[in-house]
């Protein structure tokens, strides 16, 4: 009787021994490396991607999708949802297969899409009708793509003035090397401060690269950079501590309280929390905008008193990034999320205010953001 009741302790170890492995990810998605467990439609993916080629792999025979980068969008987890065209083709170059989806659901979309197109056909508007409507949802009503060739040419060479792999690989270098150092003095104060201040040097690609920046006269540009450059410092740290998990280490946040403040901290840890609900592509257009606010709620500042000369060009560059980043998230998403996206960048945008105010009397957060206006101010051409 021993010997059985051992028998059958060893087989329950053994079941839940392969309980428990099965639980673990086996391996990446191949379409977007995120971890993965299951094998969909011929290949192991993620849940998302494998939604993604549910809804989209029949589109692809129509041209619905169309790349404004020649094709040669890199697809991973955190721009996967940027180009749609380049994730399909991945997803079909990994060898995910249409007919691997059930017939069914084929037929019922197929369906679906006749009777949308029966009910387009018999129900357009006349152009008087239009006229009479406002040109966005004239835009909506007709093409999801909205975005010119022109604007997708605008998209691509505003992703390319922030570029977050940068930082994302100074944050694993430092990590590293705090790894690598006895525990007493790993994460202390001047090596956080310096590593803050060098994430935020490298957020002057944002103006050094951008054309309409460019544009505007010498005293204009001064007048932007002093009042918005605190506000792209903590968004930009909200970010890149978020995407590499930095912030889950308890003696970087007590760094951060020591340099900051308690409530600064808490307050941006709020704002931490916000972030996740952009995608990488939003916010680089979220970041441009924000380039050429005008707005300054904090008047601690003597600059804060200043005129613009060129207020009119600035406000016409903002209206275009702003109707670019409405086209962006309606082409992506859906017109009901667009406006979902700008109220929550509105309401991440106060906690980073908040913060903000709290930070102004600290003294490394002021010379931070004035050293980094500096080190732009000098890159950039004198312009009247």
């Amino acid at each position: 009787m021993k010997i059985l009741i051992n028998d059958s302790d060893k087989l329950t170890n053994s079941l839940t021994i392969i309980t428990r492995r099965s639980k673990e990810p086996l391996d990446k998605c191949k379409v977007c490396e995120a971890p993965a467990i299951h094998s969909n439609f011929g290949v192991i993916c993620c849940s998302p991607c494998k939604m993604f080629f549910k809804r989209n792999a029949e589109l692809k025979q129509v041209g619905h999708f169309i790349c404004g980068f020649g094709d040669k969008c890199e697809v991973n987890m955190n721009n996967r949802r940027i180009c749609s065209s380049c994730r399909l083709t991945k997803c079909f170059a990994s060898g995910m297969k249409i007919e691997l989806i059930r017939g069914s659901r084929s037929k019922k979309n197929s369906k679906k899409r006749q009777k949308k197109n029966t009910i387009t056909k018999f129900n357009l508007p006349t152009i008087n009708d239009q006229s009479q409507k406002s040109s966005t949802f004239n835009l909506l009503q007709f093409n999801q793509s909205i975005l010119t060739i022109e604007q997708w040419n605008i998209l691509s060479y505003l992703f390319n003035c922030f570029d977050e792999q940068k930082q994302f690989s100074l944050i694993n270098q430092f990590i590293s090397e705090q790894n690598s150092l006895p525990y007493k003095f790993r994460f202390k104060c001047a090596s956080v401060r310096q590593l803050i201040s060098l994430l935020t040097s490298k957020t002057q690609s944002l103006f050094e690269k951008n054309h309409d920046f460019y544009s505007l006269c010498t005293r204009d540009r001064s007048i932007l950079l002093h009042r918005i450059m605190k506000y792209i410092a903590v968004i930009n740290l909200s970010y890149i501590v978020q995407q590499t998990h930095i912030i889950n280490y308890p003696s970087f946040n007590k760094i951060l309280e020591n340099l900051f403040g308690k409530t600064a901290t808490l307050i941006n840890k709020q704002a931490f929390t916000l972030i996740n609900n952009f995608d990488v592509g939003f916010l680089k257009l979220a970041f441009t905008i924000i380039c050429f606010s005008t707005i300054d709620y904090v008047i601690y500042e003597n600059i804060s008193g200043a005129n613009f000369i060129s207020v009119k060009r600035i406000m016409e560059i903002q209206d275009l990034y702003i109707e670019l980043t409405w086209r962006y998230l309606v082409y992506e998403y859906s017109e009901q999320k667009a406006i979902v996206h700008f109220s929550s960048f509105i309401r991440f945008i106060f906690a980073v205010h908040n913060a903000i105010i709290l930070m102004q009397n600290e003294e490394v957060f002021t010379s931070m953001i004035h050293s980094t206006i500096e080190q732009i101010e000098k890159t950039l051409p004198i312009c009247i």
